[in-house]
């Protein structure tokens, strides 16, 4: 338990400060560099991961959930692993490569293009080299490690771009940003993986390891549809300048998705997987779990929601406004994504992997009709087609996973239903503030608002939810005091 505990305040403080740096990050460089450039680098993004979908066949989660079958076991599938993840990321560089030229000029409103997406094709050659070392270590729950990387990756990314704008390099400041601070990260986590790949390929263990994440792979090919068709459809009706606004809306609502999803992934996925045998004690950490996220996702969705005019203005400028009403939507997005995240990792560990796939299909289906009908209508249509869906997701996901982890339905909703509560009370609040503090600059009314929400949603968490939120700070003060090695 202790290094869950040490893997929950590594991950989460890297990741968090990761996070936040990048968004800094961001609003620097949202004053340094065109609308347009960040509409290309959100193009090239989308083709990415959707040419990836066949880059990871499940292999590196096979990898953390196999069995233990002692060293020279693990090293043999490791070293499988390696190879068929570094041909595979390889083979797409080369169709990526081939395929440039076409969809560049597909999208022939969104000039240069070409160069930044096979520039960015690198990325498959970094990621390559990269996972087998990670998984390994999240295999060994040796968390610090990865986050050490992480806050390193971020760092040199901050820097990176943020200098290379300031000399003029524009939309290549992004690329070359990305790109090197990846590497960088990479070469890291194969150092302190201690690890080093071998050249054999042992057949056996590449169908063990497949047997295992097949249904990964056909999870991850339609996870492409949620990650790059709403860019895609953005980039076909839009210019670069809102396709631009639409990434950095959208990355600003799924910030606090990503490192929470992160978290959880890395952690509970190995973790969970060890209790597989002890169903009820799974079941108990899976509400655990569960009721905090809720806890913390639901007033951080709706008040960025409530807020989104002050903040966007107050943080990016009035150039940026036409991100606000995105941001009113796409902050439950990130929401249904942070408080869907658990259900995932329940139904692995439990050896449910098809049971992800089956939801995931739903999901891509819905938001593809969605896209197709009603997508060309705008922005703000395009973020209701991507809502929706993960609403849906997010609910049928927590459903199957209690249903697997015999978790009764009522004692999983109570917690959250009390954090709805608590987060409606908040909201009403900050509503009223704003109203009255209507002649106020944005700045003040911002510092008004945040200051008068965490106030009010802290009272009520502790009248209306108060076992959960007492046992969250008793879980925060657990983690906190947790050691272990940070490389």
């Amino acid at each position: 338990m202790s290094k869950v505990h040490f893997g929950v305040k590594t991950l989460g403080l890297s990741l968090a400060l990761s996070r936040i740096l990048r968004l800094l990050t961001t609003v620097v460089l949202a004053r340094l560099i065109a609308k347009e450039d960040f509409g290309l680098v959100t193009m090239a993004t989308a083709a990415i991961y959707a040419l990836s979908a066949f880059r990871e066949v499940g292999f590196s989660q096979a990898l953390i959930h196999r069995d233990d079958r002692g060293e020279e076991d693990l090293a043999r599938a490791a070293d499988t692993t390696f190879w068929l993840l570094l041909g595979a990321n390889s083979l797409l560089f080369a169709i990526g490569w081939v395929l440039t030229p076409y969809l560049a000029a597909e999208f022939d409103n969104l000039e240069g293009l070409e160069g930044v997406l096979r520039a960015m094709l690198a990325v498959y050659l970094i990621e390559g080299i990269s996972t087998t070392p990670a998984a390994l270590l999240q295999r060994r729950l040796e968390f610090g490690v990865i986050s050490t990387s992480e806050v390193l990756g971020t760092v040199l990314y901050a820097v990176l771009a943020i200098g290379l704008a300031l000399l003029g390099f524009g939309v290549w400041g992004l690329v070359l940003g990305q790109l090197l601070s990846r590497a960088l990260q990479g070469v890291w986590l194969l150092r302190v993986s201690g690890w080093r790949p071998r050249l054999r390929f042992h057949g056996h263990t590449a169908r063990e390891l497949f047997d295992y994440g097949k249904w990964l792979w056909a999870s991850a090919g339609l996870q492409v549809i949620s990650r790059s068709a709403d860019k895609l459809v953005m980039g076909k009706i839009a210019g670069g300048g809102t396709l631009g606004s639409y990434g950095i809306a959208f990355n600003l609502c799924t910030a606090p998705a990503k490192p929470t999803s992160n978290v959880i992934n890395r952690l509970a996925f190995p973790a969970l997987s060890r209790m597989r045998d002890d169903q009820g004690a799974l079941g108990d950490a899976y509400r655990r779990a569960l009721a905090m996220i809720a806890l913390v996702a639901l007033p951080a969705a709706t008040g960025l929601a409530v807020v989104a005019d002050e903040f966007i203005v107050t943080v990016y400028g009035r150039a940026w406004q036409d991100m606000v009403p995105l941001v009113r939507i796409l902050a439950f997005y990130g929401l249904a994504l942070t408080v869907g995240t658990i259900a995932g990792p329940v139904l692995l560990a439990l050896g449910r992997p098809k049971v992800v796939t089956v939801v995931g299909a739903g999901r891509q289906v819905l938001l593809l009709g969605l896209l197709l009908s009603i997508g060309r209508q705008g922005p703000q249509a395009v973020a209701w087609a991507v809502l929706l869906p993960a609403l849906g997701s997010m609910t049928v996901g927590h459903w199957a996973a209690c249903r697997a982890a015999g978790c009764p339905l009522l004692e999983v909703l109570e917690p959250i239903l009390r954090a709805g509560a608590s987060t409606a009370v908040m909201a009403a609040g900050v509503l009223l503030v704003e109203g009255g503090m209507d002649a106020f600059h944005p700045a003040v009314r911002l510092a008004g608002c945040v200051t008068t929400g965490v106030a009010l949603y802290l009272g009520a968490s502790l009248l209306l939810n108060r076992e959960t939120t007492l046992d969250l700070f008793a879980h925060a003060r657990s983690v906190m005091r947790a050691k272990g090695r940070l490389a």
